[in-house]
């Protein structure tokens, strides 16, 4: 996980609302220190950490592409550094926008230029246009710019910052 990725949330804590949802939550053994639960989540009501298997951080075992949320469940929902090893990335980002509430934010940052890892489990790049056009996709609009980790053409990470409207 990027150690970027809880700073560039709390700065946004004012959009976060009282639940949200991290889907792809499993602390990777090595990575406590930069896992995103310690920041975010003493600044929220409740915080549940979903991912397709059981371990450190994860409260609920579920394939993203089937959330057991209703519809409307989450004020936000935070997926870093997940996108590029589920399988289907467009279901995913639809998933999410289902249990996400109307005036919602979906945080979602990814890999673009970097190492193949979790093999054989790491499937996709994305650029900043390909997310904005995912998100758009799946109902949701980008809040504000589409930000590259660095500058240039050849970015580290890709963020995106969307809202259900």
């Amino acid at each position: 996980m990027n150690p970027d990725n809880a700073a560039w949330i709390v700065a946004r804590k004012d959009l976060l609302g009282d639940e949200v949802l991290e889907v792809g939550s499993m602390i990777v053994a090595g990575q406590e220190h930069i896992a995103l639960r310690d920041s975010i989540q003493p600044l929220v009501k409740k915080f549940i950490g979903l991912d397709m298997r059981p371990g450190n951080g994860v409260d609920v075992v579920a394939n993203a592409v089937n959330i057991p949320y209703g519809d409307d469940s989450f004020d936000s929902i935070i997926s870093l550094d997940t996108l590029e090893h589920v399988d289907w990335p467009r279901d995913v980002i639809r998933e999410c926008a289902r249990v996400l509430r109307p005036g919602g934010f979906f945080f979602l940052a990814t890999v673009f230029s970097f190492p193949i890892h979790d093999y054989p489990s790491d499937y996709w790049r994305f650029t900043p246009t390909c997310l904005k056009m995912l998100v758009e996709d799946a109902g949701l609009e980008v809040y504000g710019d589409l930000t590259p980790e660095t500058e240039g053409t050849n970015p580290m990470v890709v963020k995106v910052l969307a809202r259900k409207p």
